[in-house]
C-alpha cells in the first residue's frame, strides 16, 4: 500500500518541530522515510527469511542506522531502532514528547510499501 499524503502531511508536521527552514523539512522527510523504509525491509526479510551472509546483512543495517542518525546530526531529537517488523523500524523522540506509537515512546517514521 503507497504511504497516503495524509501520512506524509503529518510526518512533515512534526519535522517542523525540530527542522525551521520550511524548505527542509521536505527533503528532511523524504529522506527519513526512505531509510526507515529500507530498514524495515531489512528487519521484514532477517524475520522471514533464512539470511545467507549475516555479516553483510548487519553491515547494511548498521549503515542504515548511521545514515539515520547522520540525518538527524544537529537536531534536538533522539533516534530509536526497532528491529520488530510488527512496529515502526525507526522511532524519534521528540523535545516537546509528542508520540504516535502505541507505547509512548516516539514519533514513528512512517515507511512505503515497496511491494507492489
Amino acid at each position: 500500500m503507497p504511504i497516503k499524503v495524509s501520512e506524509v502531511a503529518e510526518f512533515g508536521a512534526v519535522l517542523a518541530e525540530i527542522e525551521k527552514s520550511p524548505e527542509k523539512v521536505g527533503v528532511l522527510a523524504r529522506r527519513l522515510i526512505d531509510l526507515s523504509t529500507e530498514l524495515y525491509a531489512l528487519y521484514l526479510r532477517e524475520c522471514n527469511e533464512p539470511i545467507v551472509d549475516m555479516r553483510e546483512h548487519q553491515a547494511r543495517v548498521i549503515w542504515l542506522q548511521r545514515r539515520v542518525r547522520f540525518t538527524l546530526r544537529d537536531k534536538p531529537v533522539t533516534v530509536k531502532f526497532n528491529s520488530d517488523p510488527r512496529g515502526a523500524a525507526v522511532k524519534l523522540v521528540l523535545p516537546s514528547g509528542r508520540a504516535d506509537d502505541f507505547g509512548g515512546e516516539g514519533y514513528c517514521v512512517p515507511t512505503v510499501s515497496r511491494s507492489e
